[in-house]
């Protein structure tokens, strides 16, 4: 190690003889190393960033597929009760504004008609509920929701529910019915 006749830190020097100037070095080499370390911590922020964005989208998802198998437990509950009325309420996850029930066989039909074509590229012929806006509702925005009677879609297919991220509806069974209705 040298020192340097300005300074008392010690300077690395190439040759013995060549003493290098430590203040201008290090005001030199400062700005770049401001300016690469700001571009690594850029890069780590958005690689985390993109890294962890799936995962939250998990949690929609899960959300989503929790309110489809607790409405579908309701209605085996009343499905297998002789009787009985009952309600489900839940809150939309994830900005979806409705759940609709849909016969994609039948025309469209009712007040909310015009959501039919809208709908229609996202379900599978053997499905009856839908979210809406399907964009919203993960993969599959389509579900088969067994023993409900679906006559309601005779006047409104599709049949929709809910307003302001949240969803209420009414379950009905009489003695005679082999199927759940709707209302």
């Amino acid at each position: 190690m040298v020192y340097s006749r300005k300074s008392t830190r010690a300077c690395s020097s190439i040759a013995r003889n060549q003493l290098v100037n430590c203040k201008r070095s290090q005001l030199m080499s400062s700005p770049f190393v401001m300016i690469f370390s700001i571009i690594i911590i850029v890069f780590v922020i958005s690689f985390s960033f993109i890294v962890f964005r799936p995962i939250f989208g998990v949690k929609c998802c899960a959300e989503i597929n929790l309110l489809v198998t607790d409405f579908q437990g309701k209605i085996d509950d009343m499905w297998q009760a002789q009787s009985g009325d009952d309600s489900f309420s839940a809150s939309l996850p994830c900005g979806l504004e409705k759940i609709c029930f849909i016969n994609i066989s039948m025309p469209a039909a009712g007040e909310n008609g015009n959501l039919f074509d809208e709908v229609k590229m996202f379900i599978a012929p053997e499905s009856n509920f839908v979210f809406y806006p399907p964009t919203k509702a993960c993969e599959s925005p389509d579900r088969k929701i067994k023993h409900i009677n679906l006559e309601m879609l005779k006047e409104n297919n599709p049949y929709c529910l809910g307003e302001k991220s949240k969803v209420e509806i009414s379950l009905e069974k009489g003695f005679y019915d082999s199927l759940v209705k709707i209302e």
